[in-house]
């Protein structure tokens, strides 16, 4: 029949063993299925737009927590036809068609103090000497000027450079006059940027495609930047584009990922009324200081034209705010208004950030695709396995406490231009908790929630969760552990429960066993099971707890003093006030499920568990309520206070073992107290030594007030006058279990 148990337990134990592996093996396989769509959804065509998305939301990040980046002068400036041009003479009340000689003298003055070039972002389809007033042409030279700037700043010099727009296949380019006296298509090129499927532009190309089929036309802003750098603006192509030794960032599709210097006054605009006006004054040194080797943008800076929306769009700063030194007009403080920022910015942004991007290489930097995917599997790899293996409260915790550091990580990797797959990441970090939670509430947590429900009342916690984790069920078997037994057991509770209606009494030992449930638990403990009215608790086990000793003294001094105390929720009880024993030993136990196949308990057996019972049963003898074995004693390590009481031979054992009571911190700090334990101490010395007249003389001073000294005094009175017993060691035989 042992043998029969034996293969029993084996083959429950085995069963057991290969659920627990079908369930790991079956959260396995979830846990891969929801990596692999958290992964794939964010790289989607149905998040299309969430790259440029997060590529817009670093732009804010780090405009306003990032880390301050030391970038390169702008080699772009802007020389703008703002609202101030518009509002002062020459240029107020006049069209902008007919500024053409004012900005002839603008740019003469730039061109002869060392501009590196000067491109135009505005468009002049029309001449004003094409318009006649009674026949005749009184305008017919008015822009002899700025035709001759044209001429020699563009065909003579290459330092000019006309912009053209394609609108829905027609091109609009600039009047025929200025495309003559420019030199034509070599100093012309397309304005056109792209935007994104939002909307949104974030990109420059390197060139557009030409109707010949050859090379592609470089686009406006490479055309200014290889001008600057006084290289061929055709080597800006293939699969490696750079113009001069300076290679081109690019996004692997021929354009050019925008990195937008978001710091107000990045990019310097001027005011053409003041650059006028300065060049009217003859003021060559300021031209130079704020001119030479730049590239100049002519453009349109009002807030009504040519506005874009760009990876900007989030962390604009007011117009206005650091502006260059004026040359000769002071700033019209009434055209800005310093509490409006705008999420759309003026079109020339867009150009003069291209070109500092590709002078000085500063274009954003997307990660290799292969890179981004494993990046983004490991994140989601991170969140599935903290929400499969916390609980709903920590996992999301640890969820968000990821996605923070990614946030951050990101943050940090575009200070530097690196463009992370911001909130592919995040969606996926999202999606994988949801997904697993989803599981967890619908099928994994089942399961577990069943088996705590049913075992919680029966098995310690520790034992039903780490059940829950693994989805197993209790088997049969058992192993050998060193822990702390706690048997406690109400003094004279059968003389004190007479009369008391049955309803009551239970109503009552129910609170009891509660108040002393949660305190044993309170201290790492598990109540094995209560028989009658008593507890029989175990500290150590089922999780270890090097401490087991100390903790089940604290639990036993935390019990004793719940129902001593008078305002206590066991007092006033129809019981009354009644008292509990408890005995502490500590020592290696079988402890484990045992039982039959059908029917079991998770419990403890061993010679220690019957030492325990036998100490609570002491504590009559001695008059006290706790008593601990030597055992006990040692492994508390100090960490509480005791008083030795005896030394005791119980029944079944021929070892005699010392008895300790815990001495609680308000004993410990009454002097009353202090003198009896004196007191006794030195009495008991007097015991162990057959000095018996010493003895009841020294027990005799404390007896009325200590129930030890008590005890041992009608000891000491019944050997007193007898002669010492042979081969006398002190040590007391218990004759009651």
């Amino acid at each position: 029949m042992q043998q029969a148990a034996k293969k029993g337990a084996a083959g429950n134990a085995a069963d057991a063993a290969s659920e627990g592996l079908r369930a790991r093996f079956g959260r396995l396989m979830v846990a891969v299925v929801v990596i692999v769509i958290a992964t794939a959804l964010p790289f989607s065509p149905l998040f299309r737009t969430i790259d440029g998305v997060g590529v817009d939301l670093l732009h804010w990040l780090r405009h306003s927590f990032g880390p301050s980046v030391e970038q390169p002068p702008s080699k772009a400036v802007i020389l703008g036809i703002d609202e101030e041009t518009y509002k002062r003479p020459p240029f107020s009340g006049i069209p902008n068609v007919m500024w053409t000689p004012q900005m002839a003298v603008v740019f003469d003055k730039m061109l002869a103090n060392g501009t590196a070039v000067i491109g135009f972002d505005i468009v002049y389809p029309t001449s004003i000497e094409e318009f006649s007033r009674d026949g005749d042409r009184p305008l017919a030279n008015y822009e002899r000027p700025f035709r001759l700037t044209l001429l020699r700043g563009g065909r003579q010099q290459g330092k000019i450079v006309l912009g053209y727009v394609q609108h829905m296949g027609q091109p609009l380019f600039p009047h025929q006059g200025q495309q003559t006296v420019i030199g034509g298509r070599t100093n012309m090129r397309s304005l056109n940027a792209y935007e994104d499927a939002d909307g949104v532009i974030r990109r420059i190309p390197l060139g557009f495609e030409q109707d010949s089929g050859g090379q592609l036309e470089p686009s406006f802003s490479v055309e200014l930047a290889a001008r600057a750098l006084g290289v061929d603006p055709f080597e800006a192509q293939g699969g490696n584009p750079k113009l001069g030794d300076r290679p081109i960032i690019t996004d692997g599709k021929g354009n050019v990922l925008l990195n937008f210097d978001t710091r107000p006054g990045s990019v310097p605009v001027y005011s053409l009324a003041d650059l006028h006006a300065c060049a009217q004054k003859g003021d060559d040194a300021y031209f130079e200081r704020h001119f030479k080797d730049k590239v100049v943008i002519l453009a349109v800076v009002t807030d009504l034209e040519d506005r874009k929306f760009t990876s900007k769009r989030f962390a604009t700063s007011p117009e206005g705010e650091n502006l260059p030194p004026r040359c000769e007009l002071p700033v019209m403080s009434e055209v800005y208004e310093a509490a409006i920022t705008r999420d759309q910015i003026s079109g020339v942004f867009i150009h003069a950030t291209a070109i500092n991007n590709i002078v000085h290489g500063t274009a954003l930097r997307l990660l290799p695709e292969a890179m981004g995917l494993a990046i983004t599997a490991g994140l989601a790899a991170l969140v599935v396995v903290a929400a499969l293996a916390l609980s709903p409260g920590p996992s999301l915790a640890a969820a968000l406490g990821l996605a923070a550091a990614w946030i951050v990580g990101s943050t940090v990797a575009f200070g530097d231009g690196l463009v992370l797959p911001f909130m592919q990441a995040l969606v996926a970090v999202a999606v994988a908790y949801l997904l697993i939670l989803l599981f967890r509430i619908s099928f994994g947590d089942r399961d577990r929630r069943k088996i705590q429900k049913a075992f919680s009342l029966y098995l310690p916690q520790a034992l039903v969760d780490k059940m829950a984790e693994t989805g197993t069920m209790p088997a049969l078997g058992g192993e050998t552990r060193t822990v702390s037994i706690l048997f406690s057991d109400l003094a004279s509770f059968t003389k004190i429960s007479e009369g008391v209606e049955p309803d009551v009494l239970v109503a009552w030992l129910n609170d009891y066993f509660g108040a002393m449930t949660d305190i044993i638990e309170e201290h790492g403990g598990f109540v094995d099971k209560f028989i009658g009215d008593a507890i029989l608790a175990v500290f150590g086990a089922p999780l270890d707890d090097p401490d087991h000793a100390t903790s089940a003294v604290k639990a036993a001094l935390k019990m004793k003093a719940l129902l001593a105390d008078p305002n206590g929720p066991l007092a006033g009880g129809a019981l009354g006030t009644p008292k509990c024993r408890v005995g502490i030993n500590s020592g290696p136990v079988l402890i484990g499920n045992i039982g039959s196949a059908r029917r079991f308990n998770y419990t403890v057996i061993g010679d220690a568990v019957n030492l325990a019972s036998r100490l609570e049963g002491a504590n009559k003898g001695y008059g006290t309520q706790v008593l601990v074995s030597e055992d006990t004693f040692k492994l508390c390590n100090g960490e509480v206070a005791f008083r030795e009481l005896d030394t005791v031979r119980v029944v079944g054992r021929s070892a005699p073992v010392s008895l300790f009571t815990p001495v609680s911190a308000g004993e410990l700090a009454d002097p009353k107290d202090s003198t009896i334990r004196q007191v006794y101490a030195l009495a008991l010395s007097a015991w162990r030594a057959g000095q018996f007249t010493v003895a009841i003389e020294r027990f005799k001073t404390t007896a009325h007030a200590d129930g030890a000294a008590a005890a041992f005094l009608k000891r000491a009175k019944a050997f007193a006058n007898v002669p010492k017993p042979p081969g006398w060691n002190g040590v007391t035989d218990l004759t009651e279990k």
